[in-house]
């Protein structure tokens, strides 16, 4: 556009010209979604500006197809009768031909997968009315669009779902803050509710301000109804273990017996919480009698030698009683495959029973009344007994429906107290051949044929070995810290190269390791052991994807945003179709039996836990990359 200016004061009067035709030099000046009917409107608002009269030495036309205003050539501008300026329009039909064609096949595009997307997307003004619904919603909602647009989404949410919504989601979009993703209950139609997910973005305009909100939603009604279901397993069988007269359990098979799981009634048992026994304060085998020990011992570790169930008669010491208390234990072994894993059972008081018993051979001969009518009580019991243990059993095949999540856990529980042990009982024998190498180098120094430089070679070889070890106890103690605090310093790049270190007989020869790393120390604040544990497992899972010869990039970097760490291979990648459900418990898509489908369940949540956020690209057969990010704090 070509202005010329009387006056040089005028030039932010001709910047408002030029941003208000949005012109570009020697291209068309072209208005859309201006209508015939709106031509007049469009000239008495020019003619209103009192500061402004514009004289047009050209034409406006209107051509066709659509509703489309062209100024083309020439136009002048006085103010108070002087002439102040001009400005000329020049126009392609081909450009803007091009134009409409693009425009179109983008709408149609868009019109496309707005009808076929099986999630909700609407649009929202700032309070929440809908101002656009897409064609989905009659599929997920029984709702045609126009039953929605223009009312309040909030009298279709559930009553005890709206301040919820508010908080999380709806409130952030209000102060310019990215809303959580939000589950809630939705009013269908047929009036019942649905449960959706929903993921909502603001959109803002030129200042800053919130023109909109976008919202796209997902049908988890099945999901929901299945945790609900699970849920309330759970309850009935804690509500069933808990009023069985008898103590349920699940232990480790270790030499105390560490309790996973006991029910209410081991506090009239010993007088201790079952939360004491699982937090290894108090364990079963402190309350054996010393006396019956040895055969407890002896006959759960035939009886599991065997796969066997077995059945014991024990005394226990109360917490709150001088006597003792006589105890049936029934229980069995749970295995894996040919594995001992668990060990399940029930602990009944049959101290009364026993009692009775020693009554019963006391005056035997002299009470047979008593002997009768002692034994009808007894019969009451064993009935009571009876029922309870039928019970118990099914009680017990809903605990066996649960306890494949709990051997996992076991799993990484004692993955990580093998690590402190083996940690621990190696570091006292290389600290000895350290010491004696030492020594020997001195000794042999005074002597007099001692030649250095035949032995020196052999003497570096022990040092060397001594040295490797040393750091392979040491981020095997890295990896196994028990510490529980979320506030520790934690040097990226020293937790980096401790999982390399652990892993270097899986990569060795097989793997490259390249570091590519910020040449600052980066730092974040959280569980050194946890971060271990989390770049542990991606790790592990692009050395098991690199099946021959491969390489891994560990990239680490500060930006704007926070600190940057990346892990990427050139294994064999993942499906498009899985990439959305790999950070799933249980997913896996290993040949049965070579993986769990947990560990990198278990990175997204701790990664989480550490303030920071897992992205993954994957192309099958080209590899995979994992990006962390860590927000500044």
């Amino acid at each position: 556009m070509n202005i010329s200016l009387i006056n040089a004061e005028l030039q932010p009067l001709a910047r408002l010209f030029d941003l208000l035709s949005n012109h570009q030099p020697d291209q068309s000046f072209i208005i859309y979604g201006i209508k015939k009917e709106d031509l007049k409107s469009l000239n008495s608002f020019i003619d209103s500006l009192q500061f402004l009269k514009a004289k047009s030495l050209g034409e406006r036309q209107l051509i066709a197809p659509g509703e489309v205003f062209l100024v083309q050539q020439k136009t002048a501008f006085y103010m108070d009768g002087q002439y102040i300026g001009a400005r000329e329009h020049t126009e392609s039909s081909h450009e803007k031909h091009r134009v409409d064609l693009t425009s179109q096949e983008d709408a149609a595009r868009h019109k496309y997968l707005l009808e076929v997307s099986r999630e909700l997307i609407c649009t929202h003004d700032p309070g929440g009315a809908y101002k656009f619904v897409s064609p989905s919603v009659h599929k997920l909602l029984g709702y045609d669009p126009e039953e929605l647009i223009g009312k309040d989404p909030y009298t279709y949410f559930h009553p005890d779902d709206i301040a919820h919504v508010v908080k999380t989601s709806h409130d952030l979009a209000l102060k310019g803050l990215q809303p959580h993703r939000v589950q809630y209950r939705f009013l269908h139609k047929n009036g019942t509710y649905i449960w959706l997910d929903t993921y909502t973005e603001v959109i803002k305009n030129d200042m800053g301000g919130i023109s909109s909100l976008i919202t796209v939603s997902r049908d988890i009604n099945d999901l929901k109804e299945a945790e609900i279901r699970l849920r309330e397993s759970d309850q009935r069988f804690r509500a069933i273990a808990n009023n069985i007269p008898g103590v349920v359990y699940l232990c480790r098979n270790d030499e105390t017996y560490s309790m996973l799981y006991l029910n209410l009634e081991v506090m009239n048992l010993t007088g201790y919480t079952p939360d004491e026994f699982i937090q290894n304060q108090i364990s079963f085998v402190d309350l054996y009698h010393p006396d019956d020990k040895e055969t407890i011992f002896a006959k759960v570790d035939s009886a599991l030698e065997h796969k066997e169930p077995f059945h014991i008669t024990y005394r226990l010491k109360n917490k709150h009683s001088e006597d003792w208390v006589w105890v049936d234990e029934y229980g069995q072994g749970i295995y894996e495959g040919d594995e001992l894993r668990l060990i399940e059972g029930v602990l009944l008081d049959i101290t009364e029973r026993k009692l009775v018993e020693y009554q019963l051979e006391r005056y035997t001969e002299n009470l047979e009344h008593v002997v009768a009518e002692r034994t009808r009580e007894l019969k009451v019991k064993n009935e009571a007994l009876v029922k309870g243990n039928s019970e118990l059993e099914q009680a017990l095949k809903e605990l066996k429906s649960t306890q494949s999540q709990l051997i996992q856990a076991e799993k990484m529980a004692s993955l990580g107290i093998l690590a402190a042990g083996i940690g621990h009982e190696i570091n006292n024998p290389l600290n000895f051949i350290k010491n004696g190498c030492s020594g020997l180098i001195q000794e042999l120094e005074e002597h007099p044929e001692y030649d250095e430089e035949l032995l020196k070679p052999f003497l570096e070889i022990i040092d060397d070995g001594v040295t490797r070890a040393s750091e392979i106890v040491k981020s095997l103690t890295h990896f196994s810290r028990q510490v529980k605090s979320m506030e520790e310093r934690c040097v990226i790049h020293d937790v980096i190269d401790h999982c390399v270190v652990m892993l270097q007989s899986n990569l060795k020869h097989k793997v490259e390791i390249v570091k590519d790393y910020a040449p600052e120390e980066l730092v974040v604040i959280g569980n050194e052991g946890k971060l271990h544990q989390a770049f542990l497992n991606i790790l592990v899972n692009a050395e098991q994807s690199i099946q021959e010869q491969g390489s891994i990039v560990i990239r680490t970097a500060r930006q704007e945003h926070g600190i940057v760490v990346s892990f990427e291979d050139d294994g064999e990648g993942i499906a498009e179709e899985n990439l959305s459900r790999i950070g799933d418990p249980f997913f896996t898509t290993k040949a049965p039996g070579a993986g769990t489908g947990l560990g990198l369940f278990i990175t997204y949540t701790l990664i989480k836990e550490l303030n920071g956020e897992v992205q993954v690209e994957s192309e099958l057969k080209k590899g995979s990359k994992f990006t962390i990010t860590f927000s500044n704090p």
